[in-house]
């Protein structure tokens, strides 16, 4: 399956980057490729967060500061309000499913070559919710952010290392709220795990065969169904399933207006009914059902008819 499979799921990065640079006063800042940030401009977070679908290659934090917005990432529902904070790994599925009136937040995307601080997102969505002190704090992340980016000097480390702090600021009180344990770097497990997910987040229909993902990573199916089950408490199926989640919801609301039986076989499932069970378990409704709620492509504001 290629890029044309998934029309609707806009990519992020550098093809929206540009759309960003053309649009006045926007506020947005675009370090290289790598880094982008967006400070308090409705107008611009509304562009870059809440058009449409979209699948990004970037991780992303983003810092409500007024309002509220509603997302599915993959199968998942999260709600976001003032003074939450919401980081996205890459490769996740994000769907806006409506925004208030009033929404404004700080947006960072960014993605780094070293994987060991590239593993410092981690794999799941983390949701904060931040007292005075630590929006504050946050907030401060932000505005130096903005400043160096604004720097007439190369400050592209400086802008690194700032993003590297606030990771492990989010580490900290993923900690504290959601009893999250960091991973270290440089162990075998977290290599095959974090080889896997790139498996799991590729374009390409994904296999429903734990041998098939063994096989690629040159592991046995019981190692690698013991290792992701360790690392990510999830099995492996259980990740299959919530990417192939991500790509039903993509080309049923997509431009092809493809049958549930034809997505079915592009996505390579026996029959259609295998599929809509797959969906139903992940959703708790059927492919249809999705469809039909979904039928404005594009998210309404709260509130509006």
């Amino acid at each position: 399956m290629g890029k044309s499979d998934i029309q609707k799921v806009k990519e992020i990065d550098d093809e929206v980057k540009a759309e960003l640079r053309a649009l006045d006063n926007t506020k947005a800042n675009i370090f290289e490729k790598d880094f982008c940030l967006v400070m308090d401009n409705s107008d611009i977070v509304k562009h870059g967060v809440v058009d449409a679908p979209l699948r990004s290659s970037e991780h992303r934090v983003l810092l409500c500061k007024k309002g509220s917005i509603d997302y599915t990432l993959n199968f998942s529902e999260v709600h976001v309000s003032e003074g939450n904070l919401l980081m996205v790994p890459a490769n996740y599925l994000i769907t806006p499913e409506g925004y208030s009136s009033d929404f404004n937040a700080r947006v960072l995307s960014f993605r780094f070559s070293n994987r060991e601080e590239a593993s410092l997102v981690g794999y799941e969505v983390v949701k904060l919710r931040l007292g005075c002190n630590e929006e504050q704090v946050f907030d401060t992340f932000f505005q130096m952010m903005d400043q160096v980016l604004r720097s007439p000097t190369d400050g592209r480390r400086d802008f690194e290392y700032l993003v590297i702090s606030m990771l492990y600021r989010i580490q900290g009180l993923n900690t504290a709220q959601n009893g999250f344990s960091p991973t270290v770097f440089g162990d075998r497990k977290q290599e095959v795990f974090s080889q896997f997910m790139q498996l799991i987040s590729s374009l390409e229909p994904t296999p429903r065969s734990i041998s098939v993902f063994a096989e690629k990573l040159n592991v046995t199916s019981n190692y690698l169904s013991v290792l992701v089950k360790e690392v990510s408490k999830r099995t492996v199926m259980d990740w299959v399933d919530i990417r192939t989640v991500a790509r039903i919801k993509a080309l049923l609301i997509g431009p092809d207006n493809l049958t549930v039986e034809q997505i079915a076989d592009r996505l390579h499932f026996s029959s259609s009914s295998q599929m809509i069970r797959v969906f139903k378990k992940m959703t708790g409704t059927t492919p249809l059902e999705y469809k039909k709620s979904r039928k404005d492509a594009m998210p309404r504001k709260k509130g509006t008819s």
